[in-house]
């Protein structure tokens, strides 16, 4: 994905001073762009050599010194694989995502967990785990594709909660306001996952502590691919 977008480091910056469990706020302003919604790496002198402890499910990077906050990510795993524009793949866009925001909250003192598996196993990893939060990392697509970018409105970032879940919908209000301004899509939502996906959404529902899913961009946009 080739999309510019606000630093990463404002979602983060939010969750830190207004949600996540801890004292003080840690995060610097001026951080790493392009991470929520486009498929990139950190440049080379942000990639970490995270000690990484290795187990069934998910790998967990444990920063030293660190503040115990956990954060879980759940990247988009599909068999078959979803494709949109330019032949760009949901599932190593949505690894490669999470594992540059792995990277920037791990410098920051936070421990994170990755998962490795479907939603169903990521979802069970997560809650023998035990983090703060969990959030899955996916990307959008439409029935019709507008991979040369002639209506805005085909584009956007949307971030869901479970219905009835104050906990979700407040972690999810803190990520979308970040995210909504920066993707050239104007089709920015919030709302729960019956309301904007038409289903009841596993990873929302059956995680123990409070999720946000990310529908990051659409793939099926060109601009935001």
């Amino acid at each position: 994905m080739r999309l510019s977008l606000e630093p990463f480091s404002q979602v983060l910056l939010a969750l830190e001073r207004n949600y996540l469990p801890h004292q003080q706020s840690i995060m610097g302003e001026n951080a790493m762009k392009r991470v929520l919604i486009i498929a990139v790496m950190l440049t080379s002198m942000m990639i970490l050599h995270a000690p990484v402890v290795y187990a069934a499910g998910g790998t967990t990077y444990t920063p030293s010194p660190t503040h115990w906050t956990r954060v879980y990510l759940s990247p988009a795993k599909h068999s078959p694989e979803n494709y949109g524009c330019d032949n760009y793949a949901e599932s190593p866009g949505a690894r490669a995502i999470a594992l540059a925001a792995k990277d920037y909250l791990y410098a920051r003192g936070y421990v994170v967990r990755v998962g490795d598996g479907d939603f169903q196993e990521n979802t069970s990893d997560s809650n023998a785990w035990s983090p703060h939060v969990h959030i899955p990392i996916h990307s959008n697509a439409r029935t019709t594709w507008d991979c040369g970018g002639s209506n805005p409105k085909s584009g956007g970032s949307w971030l869901m909660w479970e219905t009835g879940s104050s906990a979700d919908q407040n972690l999810s209000n803190y990520i979308l306001p970040q995210l909504s301004s920066a993707s050239p899509g104007t089709d920015d939502r919030g709302g729960t996952d019956e309301a904007l996906s038409g289903k009841q959404l596993h990873e929302l529902r059956a995680t123990n502590v409070p999720a946000a899913y990310v529908e990051a961009a659409f793939h099926t946009y060109g601009p935001d691919e």
